[in-house]
C-alpha cells in the first residue's frame, strides 16, 4: 500500500454493512458500528475509508468517515482484509476535493499565540458566536 488518493475507498451503506457483518465474524477484529449504523441509516450519505496500515492477519486497520445528512461525522475503526480492501471503489478526483473540503473545513482554529494580530482575536470571536 503507498499513500495515494486511491487509498480512499467510497462504499454505500450496503456495502459498509457487509463489511461489518465479515468483521464481525472473525475474532479479535474491529467490526465498525452497526448498531450507529443502522440507527442513522436514513441519514447516510457516503463512508469514505482510509487504510492506516496493516493488521495481522492480512487486514488493513482503516478509519471511516460517514457522511450523516450531508457532513461528515467523525471516524471509526473497522479491520478490511486487505484484498477486499483493494478491490473497493476508488474515491474519484472530484469527490476526494470535496472530501477535503469538507473535512478540513470541520476542523476547528487553534487560538492565537498572545501578541499577534488583534484580526485574529476577532476572527476567533467570531466564532464563538456561532
Amino acid at each position: 500500500m503507498d499513500n495515494r488518493p486511491s487509498d480512499i475507498k467510497v462504499v454505500t451503506t450496503n456495502r459498509l454493512e457487509e463489511l461489518m457483518a465479515l468483521a464481525a465474524r472473525r475474532p479479535g477484529v474491529s467490526s465498525g458500528r452497526p448498531a450507529w449504523l443502522e440507527e442513522h441509516r436514513s441519514q447516510l450519505g457516503a463512508h469514505y475509508i482510509v487504510a492506516a496500515g496493516p493488521q495481522p492477519p492480512e487486514h488493513y486497520l482503516c478509519f471511516v468517515t460517514s457522511e450523516l445528512a450531508g457532513e461528515p461525522t467523525g471516524y471509526y475503526r473497522l479491520d478490511i482484509p486487505q484484498r477486499t480492501f483493494h478491490a473497493l471503489p476508488d474515491i474519484s478526483p472530484d469527490l476526494l476535493l470535496t472530501f477535503a473540503h469538507r473535512n478540513l473545513t470541520a476542523l476547528g482554529p487553534i487560538p492565537p499565540d498572545p501578541g499577534t494580530l488583534q484580526a485574529d482575536d476577532d476572527f476567533l470571536r467570531g466564532l464563538d458566536d456561532h
